[in-house]
């Protein structure tokens, strides 16, 4: 009789546990899908912009910019040292 009184508790007990992990288990699984979604989304938008937008050209284009803008401060600096007397540069 004391054994039957101790199984009823832990099998409820059990089931419960159990019936909450499936719960668990489902909302992780609906979580799983929804941000597999989202991955295959955001893949598919990045693969259309690659597919529109030359990033090498683009950073090759950014890097002989950057170099006529290195060279006209060299030659706005040489302009300024030559053309401004000594006396109005101080």
């Amino acid at each position: 009789m004391v054994r039957l009184s101790y199984e009823a508790p832990a099998t409820e007990v059990v089931n419960n546990a159990r019936e909450r992990v499936d719960q668990l288990l489902a909302a992780a699984q609906r979580e799983h899908v929804e941000w597999e979604s989202a991955y295959e989304a955001a893949r598919a938008d990045l693969s259309a912009f690659d597919s529109r937008v030359d990033l090498f050209a683009m950073e090759a284009r950014l890097g002989k910019l950057q170099g006529q803008l290195v060279q006209a401060e060299a030659r706005l600096r040489s302009l300024a040292q030559n053309t401004i007397p000594a006396d109005e540069a101080r």
